[in-house]
């Protein structure tokens, strides 16, 4: 490809990938006002810690769109004004390093989501983990592992700098690190999440007959209905990680044949992007405490009345 075709590919990825952060910026403000607006305004305590950690997942999409558009703006500009350009100092491994320690956030943050409810159907007598306060304390230290956990890497100073792409990441020959750190930010998430449904459902088809004589009619309705959630986290978290084959592929080339494209970093923040803006809808159709809340806040309602009772026979098997 010559230099010409590679500049206007370039600055189109470029302005892409802020043209779509900064449509995540407003999505994510919008559903976080929502959010906000109903946890102050709501007394349930249930849809009150849901919506804090569905608030949590849409304040790491903001702080990533946010830090995507600062990331490529210092691209854009390298992308135009070419060698004369340089962003090779200290402050871009920090950007890069509070980049990736959102992304962490983010894939933990949904699993937390799932955590929370597995607690609500196997510990559903605890009052403990209905406790809002509590959950606000574990979001907290859900955000200084992360922070942790992602911190050696800038102090080993694994973010480099890239002079064709004109910001800093971990490099793709970076094998231990790259290895180590998808372990931490996907796999381990991954792992807990798929757990937490799978371990739930074959507690429930093993203990089914003592459930049905302890548990309520209504309570078979909230099981029935956090099983429910649990799996579309599932799905969910699935769908984010798909998003991040592409980067995979390039970097399983880059190790067995040394060869690495010229685009390569490009296609990875843009396929991350799409990603996250895909999720950012997404998230607000899989909670229902969200959706129930813009239906009754809406003319919708007239279309989707409430039921005031459960459903006489709920499956929970």
């Amino acid at each position: 490809m010559n230099s010409s075709t590679q500049y206007i590919t370039n600055l189109i990825i470029d302005y892409s990938i802020i043209g779509f952060s900064s449509t995540g910026i407003l999505i994510s403000i919008s559903m976080l006002t929502f959010i906000l607006y109903h946890i102050i305004k709501n007394k349930i305590k249930s849809i009150r810690i849901a919506l804090l950690l569905t608030g949590n997942m849409y304040f790491a999409l903001l702080l990533f769109f946010i830090l995507i558009i600062d990331t490529y703006t210092y691209t854009l500009e390298g992308h135009i004004y070419g060698n004369i350009f340089t962003n090779n100092t200290k402050l871009c491994r920090v950007r890069a390093y509070f980049l990736t320690t959102v992304i962490c956030a983010l894939f933990y943050s949904n699993t937390l989501q799932a955590i929370y409810r597995f607690c609500r159907i196997i510990f559903y007598m605890k009052k403990t983990f209905q406790s809002f306060q509590i959950h606000i304390i574990i979001i907290v230290i859900q955000w200084i592992i992360c922070f942790i956990v992602i911190s050696p890497a800038l102090f080993l100073n694994r973010f480099e700098y890239l002079p064709d792409d004109y910001h800093c990441q971990i490099p793709y020959g970076n094998f231990q690190t790259i290895i180590l750190y998808g372990i931490i930010i996907y796999i381990i998430p991954l792992t807990i999440t798929i757990g937490c449904y799978i371990f739930t459902l074959r507690k429930m088809h093993n203990e089914n007959n003592r459930f049905r004589q302890i548990i309520t009619q209504i309570q078979r309705f909230i099981i029935q209905r956090e099983m429910n959630i649990l799996f579309r986290l599932c799905i969910l978290l699935g769908f984010m990680i798909t998003f991040f084959i592409p980067s995979t592929i390039i970097f399983l080339i880059n190790q067995f044949t040394g060869y690495l494209p010229w685009w390569s970093s490009q296609i990875r923040w843009l396929s991350y992007v799409l990603s996250m803006i895909c999720v950012t809808i997404i998230l607000a159709f899989i909670s229902p405490h969200i959706r129930n809340l813009w239906i009754n806040s809406t003319g919708f309602r007239k279309l989707f009345p409430k039921n005031k009772t459960a459903p006489a026979v709920i499956k929970i098997n």
